[in-house]
């Protein structure tokens, strides 16, 4: 399973200042974070026992747009081999035990993707209260964040 998520940076700093923040972010939040050519490279996000049954390899990538950057983050999230071990034994010595694994599988998909969108909101959070950042370079969705964090 695939599916991408991104965030838009309004900022006048450079990419690799960017790049550590968001390398930063994800280090909390995941197994493993690094950096390959001009991309990060994060593996096994929120990653708990319930995450046997899962393997998540994200790549993020920055792209310049006017005013700043977009980050994608291009997601790949596929069952591990004990996940296809516990549907086998589910299977064949429980009936209906093959629902666990698959109920865990599609739970921690929804946590993945949460964790991530929230580390990239995060990092584009940290960015939009640079002094020099003016109201029309914050998205309406950024302002309305903005200006709440400021009353």
């Amino acid at each position: 399973m695939r599916f991408e998520l991104s965030e838009r940076i309004y900022t006048t700093r450079n990419e690799n200042e960017v790049m550590d923040a968001i390398l930063r972010g994800f280090k909390r939040v995941a197994e493993t974070s690094k950096v390959s050519g001009h991309e990060i490279v994060v593996t096994d996000v929120k990653a708990t026992f319930g995450s046997i049954n899962r393997k998540d390899s994200t790549k993020i990538n920055l792209e310049r747009v006017q005013g700043g950057f977009e980050i994608v983050a291009d997601v790949r999230y596929r069952p591990s081999a004990l996940f296809w071990v516990f549907i086998f034994f589910g299977l064949i010595f429980y009936g209906i035990g093959w629902t666990i694994p698959a109920g865990f599988y599609f739970w921690h998909k929804g946590i993945v993707r949460k964790t991530i969108q929230e580390t990239l909101s995060r990092v584009a959070d940290s960015f939009s209260h640079e002094p020099h950042a003016s109201s029309h370079d914050i998205t309406a969705n950024n302002q309305s964040k903005f200006h709440r964090r400021l009353n």
